[in-house]
């Protein structure tokens, strides 16, 4: 986690039982517990400091660490997922540079995303969100995409999310798939 004046450097560990529910542990030095944070479908329940507190799911990141990520599933943005589109979203595809695609979706509602790909390898390499009048209010950089696992699942291992002048930067080191993970494991 990064802005302007400090930068800290934490552990974290990841559960996720699709779609609806994810699992945050994040440790500081010596292993010290920082903050557990569960997402259950649009319940952020956030346990830091002994303090148990409850806030809105897309609303999360922003009253936690000031990431405002204009209502988007903060479950897609932090582990590198993409967001479909909907129904009265118009896309239109344009190529910067030869081995680039930029597909811009201009959504029903006014704003747009656009999606950087990388036409050699076919990722998406960064996503950023503009609002209705214009102005940029999240970027997101995707790198280091490889396969979870023995599943056909690939994630980029780097994701990078900047807003409002500060940036959340995850590396993932490792995956593992647990059939076996269940709701009650994770509350």
């Amino acid at each position: 986690i990064a802005d302007e004046q400090t930068t800290q450097s934490l552990s974290a560990s990841f559960q996720y039982l699709p779609p609806e529910l994810l699992r945050i542990d994040v440790r500081g030095p010596l292993f010290r517990h920082v903050l557990t944070a569960v997402f259950d479908a649009d319940t952020l329940w956030s346990l830091a400091e002994g303090r148990l507190s409850r806030f809105a799911a897309r609303r999360g990141l922003v009253d936690l660490l000031d990431l405002d990520l204009m209502g988007d599933d903060p479950r897609i943005a932090l582990l590198g997922l993409m967001d479909s589109t909907r129904t009265g979203d118009v896309v239109d595809v344009e190529y910067p540079r030869a081995d680039r695609a930029v597909a811009v979706i201009r959504e029903a509602p006014g704003g747009q995303r656009r999606l950087w790909v990388d036409i050699l390898s076919g990722w998406i390499v960064a996503e950023e969100r503009i609002d209705a009048s214009g102005q940029r209010r999240w970027r997101r950089e995707l790198s280091d995409h490889a396969r979870v696992s023995d599943s056909e699942i690939f994630l980029p291992r780097h994701v990078r999310i900047e807003s409002r002048g500060r940036s959340l930067d995850i590396q993932y080191d490792e995956w593992r798939v647990n059939r076996d993970l269940s709701r009650a494991n994770l509350f």
